[in-house]
């Protein structure tokens, strides 16, 4: 019934010799075909899930354990036709006023004037302004604004706790147990004949809530943090834009030129050419070596290590050095006559 209405006020504004206005022209309600992928998807995504539940906990579970579940379905049903059937056109572009008027602002998109109000903004997936604009649901197909957020988030807590409850029987229902805390054994299935088939589909289909368990608590976190700022969707958008514009004022041209350059110089430090192997030198010479010194300020010293006796001067190399000058020496000490020197003695270089 739903889509038919819908239907027929695009055929009317197909039909009448009058221009069409941009409201006839635009999305009436989430329903409304064409249809996106995501929409479709989800559709398909819980009504599957929905009475796989009920087949697989239906003859087997005690009817207290799809009591919860099926009233949070049918809240999650009224909610979910409230949102998507809900036009939230603002009324001034609806009426297509083209006069202005005190508290009204002309939008170029629509072609009419509408509700100058800060939250009032142009949809362009449904080529509507709405009123509370706070984003377009991509899941619904339609738009979320101040006379449907109220379903909108409603749908979303409910389906939150509907994953989560299913998550949670599952598990339970999976276990092999003799408890019967109602009277009748907790699942007939796991601990009966069935159970080579019936444990697998249980945790399957645990996945798949899993899975719609984590999608939806993303979307339920994030609504709860910008209704304690109270901001709408479109306006933590744009301060966040903002931020990290202020952080970083660059443009995204001048990131991605420095990306490249910094890709290009890396590139070229690693294709460098390296000099010939033979520029180099792999032995290192000793501090005190000969080519480490300046020869014209530092001159070689010999030194003359006595084996059985006193210590011998030590005489520079650029003085006369032969074996009668060292004899002599050790004569004139004092009057006392040196030990006789090995003529071997050691040199040492330095």
């Amino acid at each position: 019934m739903v889509v038919g209405a819908c239907q027929s006020r695009a055929a009317k504004a197909a039909n009448s010799t009058q221009p069409a206005t941009a409201y006839e022209l635009s999305r009436h309600c989430g329903v409304e075909p064409p249809y996106n992928g995501t929409f479709v998807g989800t559709l398909a995504y819980f009504f599957f899930l929905m009475p796989t539940y009920y087949a697989l906990h239906g003859p087997c579970d005690h009817w207290i354990w799809s009591l919860a579940p099926s009233l949070l379905v049918a809240v999650m049903s009224f909610c979910w036709i409230k949102t998507t059937t809900h036009d939230p056109v603002d009324p001034a572009c609806k009426a297509n006023t083209q006069e202005h008027a005190q508290g009204l602002k002309y939008c170029n998109q629509c072609g009419c004037y509408t509700n100058r109000h800060s939250r009032t903004r142009h949809c362009y997936d449904c080529n509507k302004c709405v009123n509370g604009f706070d984003h377009h649901c991509v899941y619904l197909q339609t738009c979320i604004g101040e006379h449907n957020y109220k379903y909108f988030f409603t749908l979303v807590f409910t389906t939150w706790l509907w994953a989560l409850l299913v998550l949670i029987i599952d598990i339970i229902m999976s276990i092999p147990s003799t408890a019967q805390p109602f009277g009748e054994p907790l699942n007939t299935c796991a601990i009966g004949p069935s159970m080579p088939w019936y444990t697998p589909l249980l945790g399957v289909h645990a996945l798949l809530s899993l899975l719609g368990f984590g999608t939806v608590s993303s979307l339920l976190t994030f609504h709860l943090m910008i209704c304690w700022k109270k901001m709408t969707t479109y306006e933590w958008l744009l301060h966040d834009i903002a931020q990290k514009r202020d952080a970083d004022p660059k443009s995204f041209g001048e990131r991605a030129q420095e990306c490249v350059q910094g890709v290009v110089t890396a590139c070229k430090k690693l294709t460098a050419r390296k000099p010939p192997a033979e520029n180099y030198s792999t032995t290192r010479n000793a501090p005190n070596s000969p080519n480490n010194r300046d020869k014209d300020d530092l001159h070689d010293v010999q030194v003359t290590v006595v084996r059985d006796g006193p210590a011998a001067p030590v005489q520079s190399a650029a003085e006369p050095a032969n074996k009668s000058s060292a004899s002599a020496m050790r004569t004139a000490n004092n009057g006392v006559a040196a030990p006789a020197v090995n003529d071997d003695a050691e040199e040492y270089q330095f």
